[in-house]
């Protein structure tokens, strides 16, 4: 922590036609956007526990592993807590884990929505990495994500949010895919933020100013344009898995039409979800309960006409039921959303390779 106050300038090198093009949407649409990379929005990356948090006496091993596999690549993921220092009821202070998960989510959709709406940065010399590749990130106030929160009809006290941002800076993400030989492997870890920066009070302020760096694969993507804009505040008013699915939904269902439908085992959706690793071994009765756990969900879809319905088939091996397969049939309104997303996303497209051409004609002469 320190206490000098930090602006927005110390950290931006330069308008960059990429960070401009990360806001182009919400410069053309009345409504509010976000900006979601549809890799990092599927895979397991937040810990869907009643209790997040565990003393270090609690827990055996502190890294929590799932597998999935996604566009045919399979996938191992682990997720390593946070160290953080909290004060007991005592007054004492004591170091716990904290693995990311409800809490931290949607903070980060809510940095996610600033760096969308003209706040993304790209850095200067003292955050860029060694091979000179774009790093990027956001400048807010502990203020402004509030008010973010609240238009989707959530809130965060300023101590919560500061946290979540150390959580998301401190714990670890590693993710290693196996290609199809089984022979050639491909391994990364990194926090969700590499780099953060706060100004303010002690104790947790809405004044307060923080600075964070995005992961690398999110500033991979930004480079790329591989991201996709969504309706921010008809993912985000939703809550956990209900919330899980539409932006999956909507990230994945992009050819959604009448007509057109979506599939998706339940132990799958559970594990990408963050909750039920695929290959925890569960009973009948646990199987069950899973089942009831994305009937609610979805029907919380249906009400809020993502959904028009959605059927539930038992998948069985040996006679007994060993998963289910959920089938989701778009509502009208998601249809519609979807195409307007489209529309969005080639606009974007378009443009960025409109301005690479430029850029490599401008090389020539």
């Amino acid at each position: 922590m320190s206490s000098k106050e930090i602006t927005r300038d110390d950290f931006i090198k330069a308008e960059s036609e990429k960070t401009a093009l990360f806001g182009m949407v919400n410069q053309r649409t009345e409504i509010d956007y976000a900006n979601a990379v549809e890799f990092l929005a599927c895979i397991p990356r937040f810990l869907r526990k009643k209790k997040n948090w565990a003393r270090f006496s609690e827990v055996d091993t502190a890294v929590v592993k799932f597998e999935t596999t996604h566009d045919n690549i399979d996938y191992e993921i682990q997720m390593s807590p946070a160290t953080i220092e909290r004060k007991g009821k005592d007054g004492d202070t004591e170091e716990v884990f904290i693995w990311p998960g409800d809490r931290e989510e949607k903070v980060e959709a809510a940095i996610m929505r600033i760096a969308s709406d003209g706040g993304l940065l790209q850095a200067n010399g003292r955050y860029q990495r060694d091979d000179n590749r774009p790093v990027y990130g956001c400048y807010f106030s502990v203020h402004r994500i509030q008010k973010e929160l609240e238009k989707i009809g959530k809130s965060a006290h300023p101590d919560d949010i500061k946290e979540a941002i150390e959580v998301m800076s401190k714990s670890a993400l590693q993710i290693r895919s196996l290609s199809g030989n089984g022979q050639d492997v491909q391994e990364f870890s990194s926090a969700v933020f590499p780099q953060k920066y706060i100004s303010g009070k002690a104790t947790g302020h809405r004044d307060d100013k923080c600075y964070v760096t995005f992961h690398p694969l999110l500033n991979a993507a930004i480079e790329a344009m591989r991201y996709r804009p969504y309706q921010f505040a008809q993912v985000e008013m939703q809550k956990g898995l209900s919330r899980y699915i539409h932006m999956r939904l909507m990230m994945r269902f992009t050819y959604a039409a009448a007509g057109k439908t979506y599939s998706l085992r339940v132990r799958k959706l559970l594990n990408d979800y963050g909750k039920l690793p695929a290959s925890e071994v569960i009973s009948r009765a646990q199987l069950n309960n899973c089942g009831r756990d994305v009937n609610s969900a979805c029907n919380k879809l249906v009400d809020s006409k993502v959904l028009q319905k959605f059927t539930k088939t038992a998948i069985r091996k040996d006679g007994e039921i060993v998963d289910y397969e959920i089938t989701f049939y778009p509502h009208e309104e998601f249809n519609a959303a979807q195409l307007q997303n489209n529309k969005l996303n080639k606009m974007v497209q378009a443009t960025g390779k409109v301005q690479s051409e430029t850029v490599i004609e401008h090389k020539k002469l």
